[in-house]
This record gives structure tokens, sequence and C-alpha cells, in this order.
């Protein structure tokens, strides 16, 4: 068999650009020292170039924040999720990848996807993740061919509240995102928080009622001339849900946890990064408990705003500015 893989040409057209082939070559003793985090596997960069037929464009499953992710299969068959992070050479990397491996590895819940292992070499940064063969919610979003149904809306909650767990599960971690899905502080700056984190998931939230990407749905706001979250607001205060439901869905969803869904979005995303709620509290919220006086505060907050200030409620070319430069399967990619 690896005669035959020897054998076998890729096309340059196949070939990822991004990955640095000179150290495809580097012997194993070349590589970084030796690195141990519990029962993670540390693998070579050889058997993920073999794994992944040498980081070819046709296993890329998605783009991210942080990288590219490439579908791959070991030596042993089994399926992987190669994510390829995206070089920063600064002062400290090395450790800074190790100190963010280890973090990984302790991130253990029921809703979060256990790293499988990882390879560090002089140049190159790789995290291993089991292969989840029903893929994100953005490959849904961009991929989904017609003769496949959508996401039936039980699907749907099941996802926004196993994420909303995941998330509140890590809050204590430093957090990056996807451009299109950070909140407009991270850009003025340069901090985030998990407030910037429970922005994004506002913002995904948004794409499972309505299945549109987070561009996608700032260019119907722009082309109702209003800023992306007054227009899903005033939709909700006229009870227009159909305007905003997957129109897939025939009708097959639940109008109050429509509505629930939308208010617990537009909680999350709110210009004032002190004023949205943790993600522990979103999770009760998505549980039923707190919600409705949650909500209730909020409008009265609207309606007699305290501390009006632009920079904290940008605009929606911000947004657009923000995600408009990058190709569609970015903006709603893995993180």
């Amino acid at each position: 068999m690896g005669c035959m893989f020897f054998l076998c040409i890729n096309s340059a057209a196949d070939v990822d650009p991004e990955v640095d082939f000179t150290q495809l070559r580097r012997p194993a003793a070349d590589e970084d020292r030796e690195v141990n985090f519990r029962q993670l596997r540390r693998y070579s960069l050889r058997e993920l170039q073999d794994a992944t037929d040498t980081f070819s464009r046709k296993n890329i499953i998605g783009r991210g924040g942080f990288g590219t992710v490439y579908k791959g299969r070991l030596a042993d068959g089994t399926l992987v999720a190669v994510k390829k992070l995206k070089a920063e050479k600064t002062e400290g990397e090395e450790l800074q990848f190790q100190t963010e491996v280890e973090l990984i590895t302790m991130a253990v819940h029921r809703n979060l996807l256990r790293l499988r292992g990882f390879c560090m070499t002089q140049t190159e940064r790789l995290l291993v993740y089991p292969y989840m063969a029903n893929g994100s919610v953005a490959s849904w979003l961009r991929d989904r061919p017609e003769s496949q149904p959508p996401l039936d809306w039980e699907k749907r909650i099941r996802i926004a509240l196993g994420s909303a767990r995941g998330l509140a599960h890590l809050h204590d971690h430093s957090v990056r995102g996807t451009v299109g899905h950070i909140a407009p502080e991270y850009f003025s700056t340069g901090k985030s928080s998990e407030k910037t984190d429970v922005f994004g998931y506002g913002v995904m939230l948004l794409e499972l009622v309505t299945w549109k990407t987070a561009l996608h749905l700032v260019q119907l706001a722009n082309n109702e001339e209003v800023l992306l979250f007054d227009w899903v607001k005033g939709l909700l205060g006229d009870r227009r849900l159909e305007a905003l439901v997957d129109a897939n869905l025939n009708g097959n969803y639940d109008d109050y946890e429509v509505e629930q869904l939308i208010q617990v979005a537009l909680l999350c995303t709110q210009g004032t990064p002190g004023r949205r709620p943790k993600m522990s509290e979103v999770v009760r919220m998505l549980e039923g408990v707190g919600l409705a006086e949650r909500w209730a505060e909020w409008q009265k907050e609207e309606m007699f705003p305290q501390d009006f200030n632009p920079i904290q409620h940008p605009s929606t070319n911000l947004i657009m500015d923000s995600s408009s430069q990058i190709p569609p399967d970015e903006l709603s990619g893995p993180r």
C-alpha cells in the first residue's frame, strides 16, 4: 500500500497552497520535543498528510477563523477531521499552543466535540477531532442538496440548547471566532470575552431560525434600510414570524418556540456587552426559566435607554464590512 501511495500523484489544483510542504519531509526526530497531554495522541505530520491525501483541496470540509478543516482517514480506517491552524508567528507561540491544547483536553462535555490528538512541528499546528458525518450547521446552511430534506424544527431546538450548554461549560475560556459572528467590540478593542461568544451564539440562533447566513440576513435588512437587529425586532413585534422562519419548514414549527429563540437571540446580540446574558442564563431561558422577565426588562430598557453610545450600537455597515470580503463558506464556518 505504501508503494501504491507514492505512485499516486496529486494534481497541483488539488493541493492546498496553505500547507508548508517543506515540513512534510522532515523526519519525526526533527519535530518539536515530545509533549504529552493525558491520553491525547500526538500524530506525526506524515500521518496526517497520508490521511488527507496531502491536504488535498477535495478534502476540505470547512474554513473558519482558526484555519482550515480537512476530512481524513487514518491508517486504521478511522475517519477524522484535521484542523490546520493558521500560522501566527508570535513570541511564545509554542507554549501558547500547548496551553490551548491542554485546555481543550479538559473541556469534557456531552455537547462538546472531544479532541482526539494533535500535531506540532516547527511551522505547523494541527488538531485532530472525530469526523462528524452529519456535518456542521454551517455546512447544512451552505451545501444541503435540494433532494435532502431540511433540518426539522425539533432538531433545530436541540441544536440551540445543546450548543448553549456546551458554551456555558466553556464560559471561562478566552474566545475567538469567525468573522460575521464576532461581536462589534472585538473590532474596536481587539479584546474578546465570554460576552463576544454570547454575541456569536445569538447570530447562530438567527441562522437556525431563518436558515440564512449572517451575511444574507444583513443584506435583507439593508434592503429594508434598517439595522439587522431592528429588522428582526420589528418582524417579531408585528408577529410576522413567517417572514423570519425558514420557508422550507412549511409551517411545521411552534410559534411560541420561534418567539423564544428570537428573543434569546436579540438579548445575546445587544450592543452593550454588559447587558448580554451569560451562557448559563441562556441555557435556563431556553429551558423555560426567566426569559419572560428578562425580555420585559430589555424592552423597558429599549424604550428608555440610559447610556446610548453610537460606538456600542454599530450600524449594519459595520457588520457588513466585517464579513463582505470573505467567501460565504468562511462566514459561518467552524471555529
